[in-house]
């Protein structure tokens, strides 16, 4: 391989990496669960 080919390899995987990254904090940001078991908690302790 040529330097240059590595080099676009290179970047290639850098951004693959940044972009699973982005992928988890979007789908961690948009997780409603925590919100539904808060409000199931809050009614138990209002009841």
């Amino acid at each position: 391989m040529k330097k240059a080919q590595m080099e676009i390899m290179g970047l290639t995987i850098v951004i693959v990496i940044i972009i699973i990254a982005v992928l988890f904090v979007i789908r961690f940001a948009f997780n409603k669960e925590p919100i539904e078991t808060k409000k199931g908690y809050s009614q138990t302790e209002l009841a």
